[in-house]
């Protein structure tokens, strides 16, 4: 029985290492997620990424098939590489901020919390296991043609499993390159406290007079203060569009950390806006004058900007 949980171990993190690589060899822009999660920029490689894909896809067949001390080393391998992406995501979740990860491509969300950072604990301690079944057990392939039924059974669970998270878990985004297809709806009325700690208003009530980019962010996320840092610049390319930050930080701590977020920024009550549209940090909307979104939610310091410079294109195609 004993040996049998430990083959199901190393089939699992066989799986849903196949599943990671095929997920982000489909991705069509690995190196966004990169930057979003502060990979250094000169690992920020499109064949370095590729090569990432499919070397995981390799790690998945070499896992159960290779005997002996190769497969030992595939295990160990895949052990070290749940790890960093333990490390990584640990840092990401330590920074108060959430974000995307690439941990399975373009496969669900992405968002990093918490519960990411315990999926992938577990992970790690599957994949010790996976090393333990190895040097035990031998070679993962014969014994799972022994026990094909309830291991392919065990396979295919997982599988669905992850497509079925994925589908429901995917929160929707729209696509910079879509605004002009942008399917507009009324701003939702979310009560917000700020900036000046006693007044109240309303979503809807920010964008009486203007437009209004609202950027939802963290005061102390690092990608946030990407965004952060980029306000200046965004303010000038967008003269006719108001910038706007709302947090769920208390707006006096958020002003220690943030001086520059003062006389723009909002707390939201309670999580009715991420609610509405989504719980990562940093993300951006766009809202028009006339009561109705026009854009987002986009997510990531990256897709931000690139948001940024397609509504610049836009107001410069209004202008003639």
């Amino acid at each position: 029985m004993f040996s049998t949980s430990l083959l199901a171990a190393t089939v699992i993190v066989a799986v849903v290492v196949l599943i990671s690589g095929v997920a982000k060899a489909r991705d069509p822009h690995p190196l966004r997620v990169w930057t979003d999660m502060g990979i250094p920029k000169a690992a920020r490689k499109m064949w370095l990424a590729r090569t990432h894909a499919y070397g995981e896809i390799a790690l998945a067949v070499f896992l159960l098939a290779l005997p002996g001390a190769l497969g030992m080393a595939v295990a160990v391998v895949v052990l070290l590489l749940f790890i960093g992406y333990f490390v990584l995501i640990a840092r990401l979740v330590v920074d108060e901020g959430d974000t995307n990860c690439n941990c399975f491509g373009s496969l669900g969300s992405g968002v990093v919390d918490r519960w990411t950072l315990l999926r992938n604990g577990i992970l790690v301690a599957l994949a010790g296991l996976s090393i333990t079944d190895l040097a035990l057990n031998g070679v993962a392939a014969p014994r799972i043609l022994d026990q094909f039924g309830w291991i392919l059974a065990l396979a295919v669970t997982a599988l669905v499993t992850a497509l079925v998270l994925g589908a429901f878990s995917a929160a929707p985004q729209a696509d910079p390159e879509d605004l002009e297809d942008y399917m507009r709806s009324p701003i939702p009325y979310v009560d917000l406290i700020g900036p000046s700690l006693d007044s109240k208003t309303t979503l809807r009530g920010l964008a009486q007079q203007q437009a209004v980019l609202l950027l939802m962010l963290s005061p102390s996320c690092s990608p946030c203060v990407r965004v952060t840092h980029a306000i200046p610049d965004i303010a000038k390319d967008l003269p006719g569009v108001a910038v706007r930050i709302v947090t769920a930080a208390d707006l006096t701590s958020a002003f220690d950390r943030q001086p520059t977020w003062e006389g723009i920024a909002y707390t939201e009550v309670g999580h009715s806006l991420s609610e509405h549209f989504t719980y990562a940090r940093p993300a951006a909307i766009l809202m028009g004058a006339d009561g109705l979104m026009a854009g987002g939610p986009v997510t990531g310091p990256t897709a931000i900007l690139e948001f940024v410079d397609e509504i610049k294109e836009q107001l410069l195609e209004a202008q003639g």
